[in-house]
């Protein structure tokens, strides 16, 4: 049976009962009862004691009561236990931070207590609001992500019973991308490396092996192989990783390094390559002096982390494989290299539209075309069968295919004569693209469309 009492007896008159128990397991539990008044704590300590002896005897699921006893726990507490469990197993202590200020804003913006209280409307409006308040598509994300971590692990510790903030929905960032940067071109990259005086190395490495500048700050000697020409990178300045990796190291920056290390008096294996790094204020300084603009017509900008992005896009344009450019930018998904870090320019993308092949058609040669099919059907043989008009279709798509590729010279003289057409025609005069094959809508001998002749798509697609 439970039983009520007072902490600190007869001076504690105004003090809360506290209930003393036994759960189900036998361990025995003391839990405030949130009243001065006897009576009710007495019939709190008697309700308790019977769900007990209910879970006891397996009436009611212990899964679910362990959710409820977790409910009356105020939210915060929760928080604080996640937040260990993040830093338990090694997430970046600046994640950390990000995800402490963005629960607790969203526990007070919801007003929320309990767990309970999550509810996915709710969570809903609260991002909504952000949004209103003038925050990016990136930014409600971003808090919609930590509120749905929160959640899932509160549902494997069986906290919850369900993870219901997986259906609030994210927004597109592409529609409002507030902060976009920008590649260098190879011009601005040497002129950036040729004002940049002792910064010039940095430029150099970060280019060159596409590290974050997390991962440039912690480098040290120890972690460059000149005999093998990498370098590794720590798992905890590699973004996302488990383990260790190695990046090549460009026989440039290789030769760099060397001169760097020759350089000095004493170089051990943990002291590191770059002691200071230029900060964001020396690159943009840099830049005014190379006369490189810090925004181009389209907004982009530059900043330290835009010579990763330049990297990622030299490697696109000289020609490399999107898989092998994923492994030297150290990605995990090449839908990442293939957003982010690509941005081929117009010039680029006119050198491949400038590889295929010009196609001159006079559009004006189709009904002459289709009546020269007309003609040679008529005069073939009855025993063609029902499949001579089809491939008399398709013979005149092929003559007409040759005429446009043989459409300078005596070549079109052949196919026209061929086909029985005057030659009249010249094919220099001007050319369509739709001339190329029959129009899907079909037409008549005269050039007119023919209403009614071909199928619904819309009923065919409705077939099962």
């Amino acid at each position: 049976m439970a039983s009520i009492f007072k902490r600190g007896g007869k001076k504690n008159r105004l003090g809360k009962y506290v209930a003393s128990f036994f759960d189900e397991n036998g361990k025995r539990v003391n839990r405030s009862t949130g009243t001065a008044d006897y009576d009710a704590a007495c019939q709190i300590a008697a309700r308790w004691d019977t769900d007990v002896a209910l879970r006891r005897h397996g009436v009611i699921d212990a899964a679910q009561a362990r959710v409820a006893d977790h409910n009356r726990q105020h939210i915060k507490e929760h928080i604080a236990e996640y937040l260990a469990h993040c830093e338990h197993v090694g997430q970046d202590k600046a994640h950390i931070g990000i995800k402490k200020s963005q629960l607790a804003k969203l526990v007070d913006g919801i007003k929320a207590t309990r767990l309970s209280d999550l509810e996915p409307n709710r969570v809903e409006r609260y991002l909504a609001g952000l949004v209103k308040a003038g925050k990016s598509h990136r930014t409600h994300n971003q808090n919609r992500a930590t509120a749905v971590a929160f959640m899932q692990w509160c549902f494997e510790q069986g906290r919850v019973t369900s993870n219901m903030l997986k259906i609030v929905p994210s927004l597109n960032e592409a529609k409002d991308r507030r902060r976009v940067r920008r590649a260098l071109t190879e011009d601005e990259l040497c002129r950036l490396l040729a004002v940049s005086d002792e910064r010039c190395r940095y430029y150099l490495f970060a280019y060159y092996t596409g590290l974050r500048v997390k991962a440039v700050k912690a480098a040290v000697w120890g972690d460059v192989d000149f005999d093998a020409a990498l370098i590794r990178v720590k798992v905890g300045n590699a973004k996302g990783k488990n383990d260790d990796i190695y990046q090549p190291l460009h026989p440039r920056i290789e030769e760099e390094l060397k001169e760097m290390k020759g350089n000095l008096p004493i170089a051990c294996p943990t002291d590191l390559i770059f002691p200071s790094v230029p900060s964001i204020k020396m690159f943009h300084g840099d830049c005014r002096r190379a006369g490189i603009d810090r925004y181009d017509a389209d907004g982009r900008q530059l900043d330290r982390h835009a010579l990763r992005t330049t990297l990622g896009t030299h490697l696109a344009i000289a020609g490399v494989l999107p898989q092998l450019a994923m492994k030297v930018m150290g990605h995990a998904d090449v839908q990442t290299t293939m957003k982010h870090y690509t941005a081929l320019r117009l010039a680029d993308t006119a050198k491949a539209m400038n590889a295929l092949p010009s196609i001159w058609l006079k559009t004006a040669l189709v009904p002459a075309l289709l009546r020269a099919a007309d003609s040679n059907q008529a005069n073939a043989p009855a025993s063609s069968g029902e499949g001579s008009a089809q491939q008399n279709r398709q013979q005149l798509c092929g003559s007409m295919g040759q005429s446009a590729s043989a459409s300078v010279g005596n070549g079109f003289k052949e196919n026209a004569a061929s086909l029985k057409l005057p030659l009249s025609v010249s094919p220099y005069e001007i050319g369509g693209l739709d001339a190329i094959c029959p129009p899907k809508t079909p037409i008549d001998l005269n050039g007119r469309p023919v209403a009614d002749s071909m199928p619904d798509t819309r009923a065919i697609s409705s077939v099962g």
